[in-house]
This record gives C-alpha cells, sequence and structure tokens, in this order.
C-alpha cells in the first residue's frame, strides 16, 4: 500500500475536486431559480449546516483510519441494520455517475460541437477510462485529479475576475432586482429547497476526504484537517460564484447556469477555456473521487455480507474487479434510461441524512468508548462540548431531511417512505437469512481500533 500513498496536498486536491462537481454546475441553478438573490446566504448557512451534518466524517477520521469509506465509517459506529441501510444508499448514488459525465460533456461540447453529435458513445468511454484510472490506484489518480483540480480552479477564478466587474451590488444589497422579485423569493420554504440543492454544492467534502483515509500519511490528522480546510475554501469560492450570478447577469441567465453566466461575461475563446477546464474538468474530477469512493464503500459493505459474496473478487493487486464492473454498468445504463439527477435526489436524500442524524448522535460516545485514542485526537476538548456538537451536528442532520423534504408533494413522501421501507427491509433480510456475520463485523472494529493505537501513517 505505501506505494499508493498520496501527499497532503494530493489529498485535498483530491477533496476540493471530488467536491467541486454536479452541484456548483448542475444544481446551483436551481438552488438559484428557487431562493432568488438570497442564493449567497443560502451558500454560507449550506456551509455551516453541512460541515456539522458530516460532523461524523471528521470525528470518526480523527480517531481512527478506517476503511470503506463513506459507508465503512458509518458502519463503524452503527448497528448492523443502519449500516445495511446506508449501503444501499452508496448503489442509488452510483447511478449519478451519469450525470457528471454528461455534464462533462455538455461544457466541453460547448469548444468541441462534435461530442454532443454522440452523446451516448463518448459517456461510456469517458466512464471506461475512469474506472481504468480507479483500477491502477490512488497514486496515480491522485496525479491526474490534482492536474485537473488545479486547472479548474484557475478556470473558475477566471469566471469570478471577469465576472466581479459586471456585478450591479446595488441591486444585491437593496435585495431586489429591477422585476421587484424579493430577497427570499419563496419564504422559508424556498430558502429550505434551496440549501437542499446547495448540499450538492458544498457538502459532501467529508466523505470525499474519507475515501483516502488509508491512502495518506499520518491521516487521523491529516483528514480532518483536510475537511476543515476545503469546506472554508469551498465556502468562499461558492460565495464569489453566487455574488457573479445573481450580481453579474438578469436572474433568469443566473438560472441557467454558470455556463450561461460565463458566455455573457468573458470573450468567446476565455469561455471556451472556462467551459473545459472548470466546467468539464469540475465535474470529472467529481467523478473520478466518487468513483473510489462508491468502489470503497461496495467492497466493504459486500465483505460484511449484505452483498453476494462474488462483490468480494479481487485481482491479484487487490482491485475489486466486480465491484468495478458493477459500478461501470450502473453508470452506463443511465445513459438510456433517462434517469436524472433529480430523481436520484429525491429518493435517496432524505434517507441518507436520517442515517447521518443516528451516526452524528452515536459519535458522543467515541471519548468513552475509545478514551486512549481521545487523547490524540485532533479534535481533542472538553467532553461536554464534545457532546453539545455532536447534538448540534444531529440537528444540522435533521434540518437536511427537512430541505431535502420541502418541495414534496404527498406523492413525494409516500415515495420517500416506500424507499426507506424497501432499503430497510432488504438490510433485515440479509441478515435474517445469515448472509452477514455481526460477530465479524464487531471483530474488525476491534482491529481497527488495535491499529490505530499503534499507527504512525
Amino acid at each position: 500500500m505505501d506505494k499508493n500513498k498520496i501527499s497532503k496536498l494530493g489529498l485535498w486536491c483530491y477533496t476540493l475536486g471530488g467536491a467541486i462537481g454536479a452541484g456548483m454546475f448542475v444544481t446551483l441553478p436551481a438552488a438559484i431559480e428557487v431562493t432568488g438573490l438570497s442564493i449567497v446566504l443560502a451558500i454560507v448557512a449550506t456551509s455551516i449546516i453541512c460541515f456539522f451534518a458530516y460532523w461524523y466524517c471528521a470525528a470518526i477520521s480523527s480517531f481512527a483510519s478506517v476503511k470503506g469509506g463513506d459507508y465503512g465509517h458509518i458502519a463503524f459506529v452503527s448497528s448492523p441494520l443502519i449500516s445495511g441501510v446506508f449501503g444501499i444508499t452508496v448503489i442509488f448514488y452510483v447511478v449519478s455517475n451519469c450525470t457528471y459525465a454528461t455534464g462533462a460533456l455538455d461544457y466541453a461540447g460547448y469548444a468541441l460541437p462534435f461530442l454532443k453529435d454522440n452523446m451516448m458513445l463518448w459517456g461510456v468511454m469517458l466512464m471506461t477510462a475512469f474506472i481504468l484510472i480507479d483500477a491502477m490506484g490512488a497514486k496515480l489518480g491522485s496525479k491526474v485529479s490534482t492536474a485537473m483540480t488545479v486547472t479548474l480552479t484557475l478556470g473558475i477564478i477566471l469566471f469570478i475576475v471577469m465576472g466581479l466587474p459586471h456585478c450591479d451590488f446595488g441591486t444585491m444589497f437593496a435585495g431586489a432586482g429591477e422585476s421587484g422579485e424579493p430577497f427570499f423569493k419563496n419564504g422559508f420554504s424556498g430558502f429550505s429547497q434551496a440549501i437542499g440543492y446547495c448540499i450538492w454544492v458544498v457538502g459532501g467534502i467529508g466523505t470525499c476526504a474519507i475515501t483516502f483515509s488509508r491512502n495518506v500519511k499520518n491521516p487521523t490528522k491529516a483528514v480532518p484537517q483536510a475537511i476543515v480546510a476545503i469546506t472554508v475554501i469551498l465556502g468562499i469560492i461558492a460565495c464569489l460564484l453566487c455574488v457573479v450570478c445573481v450580481g453579474a447577469v438578469p436572474m433568469d441567465i443566473a438560472a441557467q447556469g454558470l455556463g450561461a453566466v460565463a458566455m455573457e461575461t468573458m470573450p468567446k475563446m476565455m469561455f471556451f477555456a472556462f467551459a473545459i477546464g472548470a466546467g468539464a474538468f469540475a465535474l470529472l474530477t467529481s467523478l473520478q473521487t466518487f468513483i473510489a469512493g462508491y468502489r470503497e464503500g461496495l467492497l466493504e459493505y459486500a465483505e460484511q455480507g449484505f452483498l453476494p459474496k462474488i462483490f468480494t473478487k479481487k485481482t491479484k493487486g487487490g482491485y475489486p474487479y466486480v465491484v468495478g464492473i458493477f459500478i461501470w454498468l450502473l453508470s452506463v445504463v443511465p445513459f438510456v434510461m433517462g434517469i436524472t439527477l433529480d430523481t436520484i435526489v429525491a429518493y435517496t436524500g432524505a434517507p441518507v441524512y436520517f442515517c447521518y442524524m443516528y451516526v452524528n448522535w452515536k459519535c458522543m460516545k467515541l471519548p468513552e468508548q475509545y478514551p486512549d485514542l481521545w487523547k490524540k485526537s485532533m479534535f481533542h476538548m472538553p467532553v461536554a462540548l464534545w457532546k453539545g456538537l455532536c447534538i448540534f451536528a444531529t440537528a444540522c442532520a435533521a434540518y437536511l431531511v427537512y430541505c431535502y423534504c420541502a418541495g414534496f408533494t404527498l406523492r413525494g413522501y409516500i415515495e420517500m417512505a416506500a424507499t426507506i421501507g424497501a432499503m430497510f427491509l432488504y438490510a433485515w433480510y440479509r441478515m435474517k437469512k445469515g448472509h452477514v456475520d455481526v460477530k465479524a463485523m464487531e471483530a474488525e472494529k476491534a482491529e481497527i481500533i488495535a491499529e490505530a493505537i499503534s499507527y504512525e501513517g
């Protein structure tokens, strides 16, 4: 595994590149549409709420280096049944890979129109290429991610620098546009809906970072530091982007996305550079990071018995090729089925944050369960303060459940309840039939703790 160690800079680039993606270039327009001029405030609120809703990522990673990405960290503190339920959401989210690939091709298509002539073919080729990069190891992936992240960061800086001079700050701070649109376009409900969309803009930083917990030196320091630092960096970037979107162009253009705004504020050649260097690469860095995270999570899910044993098959080099093929298939099939990101959000968003509520609450007991590791934790503090933060984190996750449901119709609530019920039924069935070895899961936790006590990174 030493040959696959990545640097702290590599971890930061993976995390930032993974976090800048579909949200910024796909769901941000929807957030602007529902909340209007208050989008900047929505981004600030979402950055704070998401940091704590994903608190378990920083909290657990400060105690031990846990394999299995997001799923592994959830399973570390959860009951087996909750772990089994959460693992299914990973399968749902794999489907979103098609959205990242399609979005990247859309942006690249501004400069390279031939890509739009056969999106299915190019999408399949793109997915295949990134699955192969993942199979070649974290070190190669880190180099690819770093190159794309540096390029997309320069592209975003270009967008901000070119857009700010066009901003009408008087209109923004007055709280109403020329049409008399109020600051909070659709009130508290619309603002909450916008936060639900903005989760895809500034959320998920923790889950990106913990994917590489086993591939970075001194992970119990490096991973939490990356989560805190990238939360701040991404929050600032997203706020500046939103200022340009709602301040530089009419609201109907802002609601069409960064590409539409860039077309209004940049010369043609600069726009083409932005479309590929920022738009396409932002989505591809997310695609790359999430493929690695899904692979880690699904392998752990299979090894615990929630998936058939065939999913645990590996190459001689240790790559779980069956999981890799499964991810590829789930990523490619939606191209012909027309599954959208909105569908995925509607069916899995709320269940995911129900799990996060549970896990953040369980994190309160970590200092008592692992006192030796608590002494070395980056977040060592008075236990009462730690518990207060975990309670606040639970409340933040609960609010995000509301944000996801804010725009639901009765049918939406019924479908969400049915989805959650089916998840519990599947996890219960696998456990009932004896496929899941609960004692083995507990033994694995004990091994991780023993390793963490002596681990030097």
